[in-house]
């Protein structure tokens, strides 16, 4: 009997998690489940907002996210989480996950240049097509330096870690992680 999966997916903003999320749970009949989801939600009660409130909910949506992550874990239900997790915060969480639940964990790390990445943002921001609770640029001064980085550290724990380049979104090649998907749930 093949072991619960957990796939991860983290990146900046604007790396392509959540279109890569989407992708993957049509392909495998995979629950996901976003920080965005949880974030807009709250956008939507709150009206507009400043940088220490989008925070919160930022923090608030991640709490979210380990809640039903380790909900499903523990009934033994392979899923999807994106969300821009930082490895100093969420390793810690993912190894007390691993301590009490058998699954295996992939962790997919999606990469942009930060030149690109960063101009990716300010076109996607000023677009239209984002919830308007993410501020568009608003927010821009807060984010510089990570987009300029254009990707996060690993987290540090046993797992698969896929790296994805985004850089050219047209050269995009998955078939490695949906290899290494398949290979966990055979």
């Amino acid at each position: 009997m093949n072991r619960t999966l957990l796939v991860v997916i983290t990146g900046p903003p604007a790396t392509g998690k959540t279109c890569l999320g989407k992708l993957l749970a049509r392909k495998y009949f995979l629950p996901y489940f976003s920080k965005d989801i949880f974030k807009e939600m709250m956008f939507d009660r709150a009206g507009d907002i400043d940088w220490e409130a989008s925070r919160f909910y930022s923090k608030t949506s991640i709490d979210t996210l380990n809640i039903i992550t380790k909900e499903l874990l523990s009934n033994q239900v392979s899923h999807i989480v994106e969300a821009n997790f930082k490895t100093e915060s969420h390793t810690p969480y993912l190894q007390a996950l691993k301590n009490e639940f058998a699954f295996d964990l992939v962790q997919v790390q999606l990469k942009c240049e930060g030149q690109v990445l960063t101009r990716r943002f300010k076109e996607r921001a000023t677009s239209g097509e984002l919830h308007p609770g993410h501020q568009g640029l608003r927010f821009f001064e807060h984010l510089k330096h990570t987009l300029a980085k254009g990707e996060y550290e690993p987290f540090e724990i046993d797992s698969e870690i896929i790296y994805v380049d985004t850089t050219d979104l047209s050269k995009v090649d998955y078939d490695f992680l949906f290899k290494t998907i398949e290979s966990k749930m055979l």
